[in-house]
C-alpha cells in the first residue's frame, strides 16, 4: 500500500528537491517509507516540522509504543548518526531501537517535552 507523505512536506524535507540528488530521493521516498513501516509495522503520525534533511514522523509499534521514524537523506552528514546512537544507548541522545541502513530508517524512541538544542547557545546545547 503507497502511503501519502505528509502535506506539506516540512521546509527541510521539501528543500532538498532544490537539487537532482534531492529530487530523486524524495521520488523514491514513498516506497522507503512503505517498507519500513511495514517491516517495523508502525503507524504513522504527523511530520516534525523542524526536520532537516530527512522525514521524521510520529509513528507507534504495534502495541501502541510511540516512536520516531527518521527516514535521512543519505548524505555525508548522517554517515554515523545510528552507531553514535548505538553507542550512546540513550545516555544524553535518544535510544536507538532499530536501523536499516539500505534504506537510511532510524527507529528512535520519543523524546518530549524538550526544548530544540537549535534554539540554545552551543554550551547550553552540550
Amino acid at each position: 500500500m503507497r502511503r501519502p507523505l505528509p502535506d506539506p512536506l516540512p521546509d527541510g524535507t521539501r528543500e532538498l528537491g532544490q537539487h537532482e540528488s534531492g529530487r530523486v530521493w524524495l521520488d523514491k521516498l514513498p516506497g522507503l517509507l512503505d517498507e519500513v513501516v511495514e517491516r517495523w509495522q508502525l503507524s504513522i503520525g504527523d511530520a516534525f516540522p523542524d526536520a532537516s534533511a530527512s522525514l521524521t514522523l510520529r509513528t507507534a509499534r504495534v502495541d501502541g509504543e510511540p516512536v520516531v521514524l527518521k527516514l535521512q537523506y543519505p548524505h555525508r552528514e548522517v554517515e554515523h548518526e545510528a552507531a553514535a546512537l548505538a553507542q550512546w544507548d540513550g545516555n544524553g541522545a535518544v535510544r536507538l531501537l532499530a536501523h536499516d541502513p539500505d534504506r537510511h530508517a532510524l527507529l528512535l524512541e520519543l523524546c518530549e517535552p524538550g526544548t530544540p538544542l537549535f534554539g540554545l547557545d552551543q554550551d547550553a546545547a552540550l
